[in-house]
């Protein structure tokens, strides 16, 4: 009941109801929503190409990749749940070259730094199909989750990052892939950055060692961040009327009225 051809005057704080069934069905589904949900797991996926044995003033990408993982696992917050998987470090010219380095869980900086330490930068870059093992991992069709993933360079495995993030995106459950491009080259960026869009991620751009420390220190707490409530719909409330007096024991409004139906107030 939407209207306002006539402005009411102030009605009365009180309404006669006549309540027919499912009315108590309709009114439960006006509660608020939960409060925000618990960080989801995130994943970590390394980029370690070919490309990554490239040096950023004098030192390898690859090793300043392993300084900020080390840095990001020492100072993440007590509760977050990480895993870590990489790509192109083991054989060349192989698009299945996809290893989970640490499972999800709190993480035991020793073993995260011993399997990152142990990479090599010597294959291709198979980042959409790695993006997929990762949500697959993270049960993304069922739960929320989070990738995070570092590369340096574009796909070259035959992915359209763009519609691979459109198809998580549809079929995930508040999933994200928040893409950290690390120095990478000219016309480079574009599929990175639809990846993170289209999945509602962020994308941050990192030139050095600086800036890819932080961009590691940024996704990882937005990934962190409780998650808001979702508006929930309000269901048709069955068989309901709402007479409104103007005053009390006065007559009744015969104009058009808006009625909004409100859940418990939530916090103070």
């Amino acid at each position: 009941m939407h209207g306002t051809n006539t402005k009411p005057p102030k009605l009365i704080a009180r309404a006669r109801t006549t309540l027919f069934g499912g009315l108590a069905l309709g009114l439960a589904a006006v509660a608020a929503a939960s409060s925000a949900s618990a960080a989801e797991k995130v994943i970590l996926i390394l980029d370690s190409s070919g490309s990554m044995a490239g040096k950023i003033k004098g030192e390898r990408k690859i090793d300043i990749a392993r300084k900020a993982v080390d840095n990001l696992v020492s100072t993440m917050q007590p509760g977050t749940e990480l895993g870590v998987m990489a790509y192109g470090h083991r054989r060349k010219d192989d698009c299945s070259d996809i290893q989970t380095l640490a499972t999800v869980s709190k993480p035991n900086r020793q073993a995260v730094m011993r399997s990152v330490n142990e990479l090599k930068p010597i294959g291709k870059t198979p980042l959409g199909q790695s993006v997929l093992m990762a949500a697959k991992k993270l049960n993304f069709t069922e739960a929320e989750a989070t990738v995070i993933l570092v590369s340096d360079g574009k796909e070259n495995c035959g992915v359209d990052p763009c519609e691979l993030g459109h198809a998580l995106a549809g079929q995930g459950v508040n999933f994200k892939t928040h893409v950290i491009g690390f120095n990478l080259k000219q016309g480079e960026e574009k599929g990175l950055r639809c990846l993170a869009q289209n999945t509602g991620g962020m994308y941050v751009p990192a030139r050095d060692p600086q800036s890819l420390q932080k961009a590691l220190t940024v996704t990882v707490k937005q990934a962190a961040a409780p998650t808001p409530p979702k508006p929930r719909k309000v269901a048709a409330l069955s068989g309901v009327k709402v007479r409104a007096f103007i005053s009390k024991d006065g007559r009744e409004w015969d104009g058009k009225i808006g009625l909004t139906l409100f859940g418990p107030k939530q916090g103070p």
